[in-house]
């Protein structure tokens, strides 16, 4: 739950087009109708990634060197920094220490899993029907520059993929339209 850095910012902006705005101020009915009135908008966010959880870890090397800047997928960290794997004891990982003196800690802060790199962006519009009733439009874009979120790495060190991250959080560029009545 250590996320030493969280950045938010949002936005919401009134395109200049159309009647009583600067660009096609003298535009017809119709044409006031499909370019006048839209809106765009955006959320960005950007958050530091968690800390690593290890667990059922025997370390015997030095801490500092667990952190690389490689950071990826393929290998997140340094998987020969001193960690006893399946290739000191036995290819056979069901010979994995069940007990062992922990002599580190569960979280370093130089080793973290992604963080969060997100634009959701967003147009809409309201369209008058007539007096009182309203139909708006709204086309959103979540995780707009569709960047990859990847899962925490494998930290077994008994695990065959140790140090890899093996799937992403799920997170691919979604696009929404919406229809509402406002009346």
């Amino acid at each position: 739950q250590d996320h030493t850095q969280r950045a938010t910012a949002t936005w919401i902006y009134q395109l200049p087009f159309g009647r009583k705005h600067a660009i096609f101020s003298g535009a017809n009915r119709f044409a006031d109708a499909i370019v006048g009135g839209w809106q765009v908008q955006g959320v960005y966010v950007y958050q530091m990634g968690a800390p690593l959880t290890w667990l059922d870890t025997t370390f015997y090397g030095d801490t500092s060197n667990i952190a690389t800047n490689t950071r990826d997928p393929n290998q997140w960290f340094n998987t020969n920094a001193g960690f006893l794997t399946s290739a000191f004891v036995s290819s056979n990982s069901s010979l994995k220490p069940l007990v062992h003196l922990r002599s580190w800690p569960l979280r370093f802060s130089s080793v973290r899993n992604d963080g969060i790199n997100n634009w959701d962006l967003a147009a809409m519009k309201n369209f008058s029907i007539k007096e009182g009733f309203k139909i708006g439009f709204k086309a959103e874009f979540l995780n707009a520059m569709n960047h990859t979120r990847f899962k925490a790495p494998v930290t077994d060190p008994f695990n065959s993929a140790f140090g890899q991250v093996t799937d992403t959080a799920g997170n691919p560029r979604v696009v929404q339209l919406g229809v509402k009545a406002v009346f």
